[in-house]
Formats: structure tokens, C-alpha cells, sequence
């Protein structure tokens, strides 16, 4: 018994210490690059790292989608054909399916020069309630919010939430939750474990590094929080 204790002990103190190591490696890798842009849409992307497939997906610009009124299951169809992407429509399974009153409910949007997920949160917020989306694959799924995956956000450019005060490696701020709790708040508060929802989002500040484990869609919300933050570091 106390030798199988001590060899849980070791392979866990094992597993924190590779975690540290690789944060800190990432951090040393990151104080030697500008880590984060902010662009004028507000998305945001590490420099180090090239963006993903769901975000080329997400912020492809279409020069036009012009769908008259009609149910939104023939719409989507519509908007496949005018964006080149391709919809999977979740019916049944999820809490958060679509169901048949949802599907004919009429729509309709006319935009020009509008990224792709702009273009789809205006046509589903026309449906009540309005349904998630997110991206399986291929596939921007309507009534699921997709597959979630892990990003790392360089966030010690911020003034610090409420007070101004910068990420400074002279201050014992680098591992404070606050920005963390924030985020979990503001935005898609019941994607986070943490705050009991169905959702399987997770965050943690590692010394300004923002580890984030959400969806596409829910990481694209982020960075225009912070992108918000970065401009106005007292919002009261």
C-alpha cells in the first residue's frame, strides 16, 4: 500500500512538473515575440501559431449573401450555396437540437462584405429561441456548438482588469484568476464548467498565458472581449 501511494505521488508530481516546464518554455518563446495581435475586427491571434481551420472558416468574408424571406432550413441551403460552406443541422440528440417549428421559421438577411459567422448569427437570431452553432470537421453544425479545442492567449499586454496595472514580472500577479473568472462570466457563461453549465469550456491563467479550452465559436467571442479590454481596461 505505501509503495503504490508513493507511485501515484511521483507519476503526479511528474505529470505538474512536465505542465510547468511546457508553460514555461512557451513563455520564455513568447516573451521573445509580439504574442498577440489585436485587429481591427477585434479577433486575435498569437503570432507564433497560424490560425486554425475552424477560424479561417469563421472569418472567410463572402462579398455577398442575399437570402429573401423563406423558412431557415431552405435558407441554410441557400447560404451553402452563396458562401461555399457546407451546414450539418443537429435534429435531434443534443438539449440544444433544432426542432421543426425552429426550421420553418422565416428569415432573411442581405449583407455585403460580411464574414461568415457575422453572417449566420444574423440569420439564426431571427429564429426564437436561437439555436447554437459551432464546427464539427467540415462542417458548420446548427444546433450544436461543435468540437472544443485548446488555445493559448499571451494576455500580459493588458492593463489588469479594473485596476490599469500591466503583467509585470516584479508583481505577483502572473497567476491571479481574475481575468479568468471575467471571462467565465461575460462571456458564454453557461459553456464553462466551472460555472456548473453543459458546457465543457475551461480556463486557467499560467503567468499571463491564457490556457482556454472552448469552441470556435466561443474562442472568437473571446477575442473580441479582450480586444474590448485592451481598449477599455475600466469599463466602470
Amino acid at each position: 500500500m505505501y509503495m503504490k501511494v508513493v507511485v501515484s505521488l511521483l507519476t503526479v508530481g511528474t505529470a505538474v512538473i512536465a505542465v510547468e516546464m511546457g508553460m514555461l518554455a512557451y513563455r520564455q518563446k513568447a516573451q521573445s515575440t509580439r504574442a498577440l495581435t489585436f485587429a481591427s475586427d477585434g479577433i486575435s491571434m498569437p503570432l507564433d501559431q497560424h490560425p486554425s481551420a475552424n477560424d479561417v472558416m469563421l472569418n472567410q468574408v463572402v462579398d455577398h449573401i442575399d437570402i429573401p424571406l423563406m423558412p431557415l432550413e431552405r435558407a441554410l441551403r441557400q447560404f451553402e450555396s452563396q458562401a461555399k460552406v457546407r451546414f450539418m443541422i443537429q435534429r435531434t440528440g443534443p438539449l440544444d437540437s433544432l426542432t421543426r417549428e425552429q426550421l420553418q421559421m422565416p428569415v432573411e438577411i442581405h449583407l455585403g462584405d460580411v464574414a461568415v459567422a457575422d453572417a449566420v448569427e444574423a440569420l439564426l437570431k431571427q429564429v426564437y429561441p436561437p439555436p447554437d452553432y459551432g464546427i464539427r470537421g467540415d462542417f458548420i453544425t446548427i444546433g450544436d456548438v461543435g468540437d472544443t479545442e485548446i488555445r493559448l492567449i499571451d494576455v500580459r499586454s493588458l492593463a489588469w482588469p479594473y485596476t490599469g496595472e500591466a503583467f509585470s514580472p516584479d508583481k505577483n500577479n502572473h497567476n491571479d484568476q481574475g481575468l479568468a473568472d471575467v471571462i467565465r462570466a461575460c462571456v458564454a457563461p453557461n459553456s464553462w464548467r466551472d460555472n456548473g453549465g453543459g458546457g465543457n469550456g475551461a480556463i486557467r491563467n499560467w503567468g499571463g498565458i491564457l490556457v482556454v479550452n472552448q469552441t470556435a465559436v466561443h474562442h472568437r467571442e473571446i477575442a473580441r472581449f479582450l480586444w474590448k479590454l485592451k481598449h477599455q481596461p475600466n469599463p466602470g
